[in-house]
């Protein structure tokens, strides 16, 4: 065994320094530990001996030749590896020459006249690396530079012009000086920066600005990054910007976001993994891309408008319960609310023509009304929705879709007469339903729930226990013996039995859970009560 672990480790040395120099066409060297590849002139460190461990320290040079280059991956996933102190002689830092190493915690480049080049990657991964004192003159900071590192602080020397993309993302940065060199930030440079508080200019720059922290294109047009170190719980997109930049909100602590009117597009991935609860969106929007929402547990509502022209991908296994279509939306697009697991309510327009696959997953869906005006509906746009009821007018596609799929289908018996305007805005409607409230086993239970200011031929639904009650502005359900605790649900429906909505986006449905005790002693507690005649009655009625 012993033999075996010789060999391996001669065939090891082997391929280090023989291998590294087929690579670079010259001569191996090794010196304190370090292997040094000789080219044109100069030395390129290309990895280190397996007995090496500790601070990495390079001379400027080796015998009047200089040492001008790490080597790509020369030093990449090395665990003995040390801080790192690099010479003035140093003109580039290969592709991912340091990433994933876990030891360094400082990297130091002496002072120079030279121009250093850093390439792709060149530290990545070092997630102990908190101290970098960057070379004086740099013109890129490249993409994944400086991934998930454990820096804080980074002054970019003046002089430097470009951050490149995810430069430095999922860091532990709290701040960041930014040099009014600069003339391009990548995108995703700071995404998931959660502790970032913001950013800073040394001097007035005529491309980046910064607003109370938040990091903005020169003219305000684009929104490229919110501090994610943040406490505060709201903010209002202001006025002028055009664009929300890839993800500018990711991981935010913000609960309230308001998109002020002018914002034409919110970026890949821009709220993705937020804390958002509630976002209102303006009639100038004309694209949500991928992702913008992906999995933002807490958002419960979500109101398309009808100026939204694309939106695939865009609330992929979000927390949203109900959505809402503004009149104006042509299609439902692919994967736009796949895996909302919570999604209860949705509300389609007459002006959608095309539902594409964008609700498989959506198990909580138990009821949705497709208007005549939709002609196509992808084979997969429900997969999964097993307890939904797909409600159609005769003859419609809707209801032949579901014949078709075997989906379970009502036909919609409340067609308005003359439709000219089967969206108009409800205003002022005030739903009533009491919160939270307890029963006791066996007791009679009654759910009642009233709306204000209806326009004709709306309603209100109460369902629950496996029963429904309609009114038309008040609704009255009663359960003679409630033996379980039981969600009763509200809602209020138009003409075509569709969820209304305020025209503030407020979807009318609601939820009532009355608990019940069905312990063991509740039991014998109710059956006692119940041969006496003595189980109470309960009235649960709206406050307002």
């Amino acid at each position: 065994m012993k033999n075996i672990r010789k060999i391996a480790a001669v065939i090891f040395a082997f391929v280090l320094v023989f291998g590294a120099a087929f690579v670079f066409g010259a001569s191996a060297e090794e010196f304190d530990g370090v292997i040094y590849t000789k080219k044109s002139g100069k030395y390129i460190v290309t990895g280190v001996s397996s007995a090496f461990e500790g601070e990495l320290v390079i001379p400027a040079e080796i015998d009047g030749i200089p040492v001008e280059e790490i080597g790509e991956r020369a030093l990449a996933n090395n665990t003995a590896l040390g801080d790192v102190t690099l010479p003035a002689s140093i003109k580039k830092v290969g592709k991912y020459a340091f990433s994933e190493c876990p030891g360094i915690r400082k990297v130091t480049f002496a002072e120079s006249e030279e121009t250093v080049t850093l390439m792709e990657g060149a530290f990545s991964g070092c997630n102990n690396l908190a101290d970098v004192t960057l070379p004086a003159h740099l013109y890129i900071i490249p993409s994944n530079c400086f991934s998930s590192c454990a820096l804080t602080s980074v002054v970019i020397p003046e002089g430097t012009d470009t951050i490149g993309t995810k430069a430095f993302i999922n860091s532990a940065l709290t701040e960041v000086f930014i040099p009014a060199s600069v003339t391009s930030i990548g995108e995703d440079a700071f995404f998931g920066c959660e502790s970032l508080e913001g950013f800073y200019f040394q001097q007035p720059s005529v491309y980046y600005k910064q607003s109370g922290g938040v990091l903005f294109s020169a003219g305000g047009e684009d929104l490229v990054q919110y501090p994610l170190g943040r406490t505060e719980t709201t903010y209002t997109v202001p006025s002028g910007v055009l664009y929300i930049d890839s993800g500018a909100f990711a991981f935010s602590k913000l609960k309230k976001v308001t998109i002020s009117e002018g914002v034409e597009e919110i970026g890949v991935a821009a709220f993705s993994n937020s804390k958002v609860e509630f976002v209102s969106f303006p009639s100038t929007l004309r694209k949500i891309s991928r992702n913008a929402f992906l999995l933002c547990k807490s958002l419960k509502s979500v109101t398309i408008p009808g100026s939204v022209t694309e939106f695939s991908d865009a609330f992929y296994g979000s927390g949203v319960e109900t959505v809402v279509f503004e009149n104006g939306i042509k299609t439902i697009p692919n994967d736009s609310f796949t895996n909302c697991e919570s999604l209860k309510s949705v509300t389609i327009p007459d002006s959608v023509t095309k539902i594409a696959s964008a609700f498989g997953g959506c198990t909580a869906l138990e009821e949705v009304y497709i208007p005549s005006s939709v002609t196509e509906i992808a084979h997969d746009a429900f997969n999964g929705c097993e307890n939904l009821i797909i409600k159609g007018d005769e003859g419609s596609y809707a209801i032949e879709y579901a014949v078709a799929n075997n989906i379970p289908y009502e036909i919609n018996q409340n067609n308005p007469d003359n439709p000219d305007n089967p969206d108009n805005p409800v205003i002022n409607v005030v739903l009533g339903v009491p919160s939270n409230n307890k029963a006791e086993y066996r007791s009679k239970v009654t759910v009642v729930a009233t709306a204000q200011n209806l326009p004709d031929g709306c309603r209100v639904v109460i369902s629950g226990g496996g029963r429904n009650a309609t009114g038309k502005e008040r609704a009255a359900l009663t359960i003679d013996e409630i033996k379980e605790t039981t969600v009763f649900t509200v809602k209020v429906l138009d003409k075509n039995s569709r969820v209304l909505a305020n025209s503030d986006g407020t979807v009318l449905q609601k939820e009532l859970t009355v608990e019940v005790n069905s312990g063991f002693f509740a039991k014998i507690i109710a059956w006692f009560k119940a041969l006496f005649r003595l189980l109470p009655e309960y009235t649960f009625e709206p406050k307002n």
